[in-house]
């Protein structure tokens, strides 16, 4: 996935939808960042064909319509690096690098 920068049109615009609709969770509260800490969501396109953040193998992440429990296209925030991790692969959170959104190793260093 490539970044732009901000021009404000619905191409840009992400919503955060929780996997979990329950209210019991194993670590409770809301982050100040706005995010449940370990609460597994997915983020989709406010486009109209609203697709989904999904890992596509490698370091590579792609825009795909949406696959019931695809573990491929949840996230969760996770407190102690401070990233949002993949589901599918919990050693790598999304890394923003030279313009392009990927899955990396976790290692929590601002580029």
């Amino acid at each position: 996935m490539t970044s732009y920068a901000r021009t404000g049109k619905v191409n840009q615009q992400w919503s955060i939808i929780y996997v979990d609709k329950a209210s019991k969770e194993i670590t409770k509260g809301l982050n100040k960042r706005g995010f449940y800490v370990n609460r597994p969501f997915m983020i989709v396109s406010r486009m109209w064909m609203n697709r989904f953040i999904s890992v596509a193998g490698g370091n590579n992440l792609v825009i795909q319509t949406r696959k019931d429990n695809e573990k491929r296209q949840m996230w969760r925030f996770d407190q102690v690096s401070k990233t949002i991790k993949s589901i599918f692969d919990d050693k790598k959170s999304m890394d923003v690098r030279g313009g392009n959104v990927y899955s990396y190793p976790t290692d929590s260093r601002w580029y």
